[in-house]
């Protein structure tokens, strides 16, 4: 197996969703804070609104990370994205979203206070259910010199861009438990693959699944120069090229001869494109970090960081309105029209 040139690779969660189910008694409170802190941070963050049927969620909000600054509505900003439900049909809960950016341990416990003064004395082991978590694996190989498969993937496509050439290739569907998207991010020349699992979990219960899951095991990874030069059909590259390996292999699934010679060519074509013991430990702790938002050990955390994050958050802690009237008549005072008083059956 050969090795390629960019062992060292960069892997961090490129994005993480969950919800918190709000128990019956808190959705006043839930929803008087959130409203609140609207009003609060109203320069700063972008708001969403939306109609009554959209799943239920009436507002949706980025709270920006670090700083409360102008600059933080710029795109590629670090926020806190949120989506408030008080109309769902089952439970009040809250969708929450880190996209797009590696988050580190200070930003991670801004967040971890966000989610307790919006929702204060959530048990997060029962109310905290992980729908996504993204693993971004970054190298500098160029996509169109790899082929990628997942193991367990049962189809896979090829996204192509205006001039024809392939851009993004996905093994795995949507809805399945882990989907692999592969790409290249342009502006930083680098080749992302991207693991996209859903686990639909506790959040109690995550790092045990991620670690059940074997993700290293199942992503691999073949140089395409040294398939091209194996005795293929040809028709066969230009499938790999345009559909990707996962389809190629179901193809050939009831042609035996064919597919067990197809096998061993990648055999000799795969590539050591990472360390599968050295990247399930980064990925177990980058699981264990980001549990930190719900279960709050940030021990690594400086003192001062603390104290500037708190800082940040103690005159919304302090000032907001405390009364649902008084959090509608203020947005009546700055021309905004705010949602009434949540209702349950």
């Amino acid at each position: 197996m050969a090795k390629t040139k960019d062992n060292k690779l960069n892997v961090h969660v490129d994005k993480l969703d969950f919800t918190v189910q709000v128990p019956e008694d808190m959705v006043t409170l839930v929803w008087k804070n959130c409203c609140s802190l609207i009003l609060f941070l109203r320069q700063y963050l972008t708001l969403f609104k939306y109609s009554k049927g959209h799943g239920g969620y009436r507002l949706g909000f980025k709270i920006p990370i670090g700083l409360y600054a102008v600059e933080s509505k710029e795109v590629g900003a670090k926020h806190l994205y949120m989506q408030v439900a008080p109309y769902s049909p089952k439970k009040a809960f809250l969708r929450i979203t880190l996209n797009g950016h590696p988050y580190n341990a200070g930003d991670l416990y801004e967040c971890h206070r966000w989610l307790h003064i919006l929702a204060p004395d959530i048990d997060a082991a029962q109310h905290v259910t992980v729908t996504r978590i993204d693993f971004a694996v970054d190298g500098k190989t160029p996509l169109s010199k790899l082929a990628f498969t997942l193991i367990g993937a049962r189809s896979s496509c090829r996204v192509f861009g205006p001039d024809g050439e392939p851009q993004t290739l996905y093994a795995g569907n949507p809805k399945s438990d882990v989907q692999l998207c592969c790409y290249t991010k342009e502006d930083e020349d680098i080749t992302r693959a991207e693991l996209r699992v859903r686990p639909n979990i506790k959040a109690s219960l995550l790092q045990a699944k991620i670690k059940e899951m074997d993700l290293p095991s199942r992503l691999k990874c073949y140089d395409l120069t040294t398939l091209q030069k194996q005795s293929l059909n040809p028709w066969l590259l230009h499938c790999v090229r345009d559909v990707g390996l996962t389809t190629v292999l179901r193809i050939l699934k009831d042609n035996k001869s064919e597919l067990s010679y197809f096998k061993k060519m990648l055999e000799v074509a795969e590539l050591e494109y990472f360390d599968n013991k050295e990247l399930g430990k980064i990925l177990e702790t980058l699981v264990q970090r980001h549990s930190q938002i719900w279960f709050g050990d940030f021990s690594t955390v400086s003192d001062k960081a603390r104290q500037d994050i708190k800082a940040r958050q103690k005159p919304f802690e302090t000032t907001w309105p405390r009364g649902m009237e008084s959090v509608q008549d203020q947005f009546k005072a700055n021309g905004q029209k705010l949602f009434g008083k949540p209702k349950f059956e």
